[in-house]
């Protein structure tokens, strides 16, 4: 069911473009205003996606899907692990099916949020569009949890105007920044969360120099890597 999430923040116009031409965003109860919108549109089910390489998942991937999912009202969340990142280079990623297993160590148990291992299981590169292609249907809506790096590079994306077509873009923003908006062609509405300066790259630095990475990731995973002797 498309909720109405308790604790949505107040909306900028200047910064905020809403996917429904009849909310506009203009007001503080937007996200609920769009949900109610959605149904008359006869959307029955708004799922969010976080995709990534998660190369190993962290706490930080944690506060970023389980922020997109209570503030947009979602049926459900998915976290998309990347089976072949066509923007990573092989070497500097650890195998599909381990990273698959971190991901779903970090989520067990979380309501609402499900690691998917439709891209794992796709031969290939892995684009984001043909997932979401996959996805879609006459009643579903799909959001696109995305970061302001990501954002940035959005129209070099393969396929992206058609892409464009079949997300919105829910655009994450620490607390206390502003909130970046794609290129017009995309449909977006605004997701905050609290600034963690957590990064898989300091994961994977610190592990190559056997520093402890307790407090970055859930304990779960810092075990999975230690066992498995990942990113030495």
């Amino acid at each position: 069911m498309l909720g109405a999430s308790a604790g949505a923040e107040a909306r900028d116009a200047d910064t905020y473009e809403c996917r429904y031409t009849d909310c506009g965003g203009q007001s503080s109860r937007c996200i609920e205003s769009c949900s109610q919108t959605a149904y008359d549109r006869g959307v029955t089910e708004r799922i969010a996606i976080l995709g990534g390489t998660f190369n190993p998942v962290h706490n930080g991937h944690l506060v970023a899907a389980s922020s997109a999912h209570e503030q947009l009202g979602c049926d459900r969340t998915l976290v998309m692990v990347a089976g072949e990142p066509w923007q990573k280079r092989a070497s500097e990623v650890a195998p599909a099916a381990q990273r698959l297993e971190m991901a779903q160590l970090a989520f067990a148990g979380v309501h609402g949020i499900e690691v998917s291992d439709i891209e794992v299981r796709r031969e290939g590169a892995t684009y984001t569009v043909d997932t979401a292609a996959a996805l879609a249907g006459p009643n579903r809506e799909l959001l696109l949890v995305l970061g302001s790096d990501a954002i940035l590079g959005l129209e070099s994306w393969t396929r992206a105007s058609d892409l464009a077509k079949l997300v919105t873009i829910a655009a994450l923003t620490r607390n206390g920044e502003g909130s970046l908006v794609p290129h017009k062609r995309w449909s977006s509405v605004p997701v905050t969360m609290p600034r963690l300066d957590i990064s898989s790259t300091e994961i994977r630095q610190r592990v190559a120099l056997r520093q402890s990475i307790v407090g970055l990731a859930p304990p779960a995973v810092c075990e999975f890597i230690e066992s498995r002797h990942l990113y030495l």
